[in-house]
C-alpha cells in the first residue's frame, strides 16, 4: 500500500462495541467527513469480497471489502481511475477500551496519476485522519 496516513485514537468502549459501530454502515456519514450514505451486506454476514456502496459529494462510489475479520480488522479498498485507495481498521483491546487505528493508503497506476499522488495523499489525510477521533466521540458520547 503506498504511504498515506496513520491515525489512532483510545475508545473507553470495549472492542465488540467499537466493532459495531464501525460496520453499521447507515452510521458512516456520523463519523466519516465527506460521507453522505453508506450501504453494505449485514456485518454478521460480511465477508472478503462483499460490496459496499457509499455516496461521497454527491458521486456514488463503491468499495470492496479487502479483509474481514471480526471484530478486529477491515479493510475496504476502493478503485476510481488509476488510484486505488485502502482503508484499513484495525480494533485491538486496550486496558478497558480500545485502540483504533485508521492505516490508509494508495496506489497510482499511470504516469499522471503518479504525479498526481502527493497531492492525492495530502487530501486523504486532511479529509479522513479524524475518522477515528469522530468514531470515538461519537461512541464515548453515546452513553455518556
Amino acid at each position: 500500500m503506498g504511504k498515506g496516513f496513520v491515525s489512532s485514537v483510545h475508545i473507553n468502549r470495549p472492542v465488540e462495541e467499537v466493532w459495531a459501530v464501525l460496520t453499521d454502515w447507515k452510521q458512516a456519514p456520523s463519523w466519516m467527513s465527506g460521507i453522505e450514505a453508506m450501504q453494505g451486506p449485514d456485518p454478521h454476514a460480511a465477508a472478503e469480497g462483499a460490496r459496499i456502496t457509499f455516496r461521497a459529494r454527491g458521486a456514488e462510489r463503491e468499495s470492496t471489502v479487502a479483509a474481514w475479520s471480526p471484530p478486529n480488522r477491515l479493510v475496504l479498498r476502493s478503485q476510481q481511475g488509476g488510484v486505488t485507495a485502502t482503508y484499513e481498521y484495525t480494533c485491538r483491546a486496550e486496558g478497558d477500551g480500545t485502540c483504533l487505528t485508521l492505516d490508509a493508503g494508495c496506489e497510482m497506476q499511470g504516469l499522471a496519476w503518479r504525479l498526481l499522488g502527493p497531492l492525492i495523499r495530502h487530501m486523504m489525510k486532511r479529509t479522513d485522519s479524524g475518522q477515528p477521533a469522530a468514531l470515538q466521540q461519537l461512541l464515548e458520547s453515546a452513553t455518556g
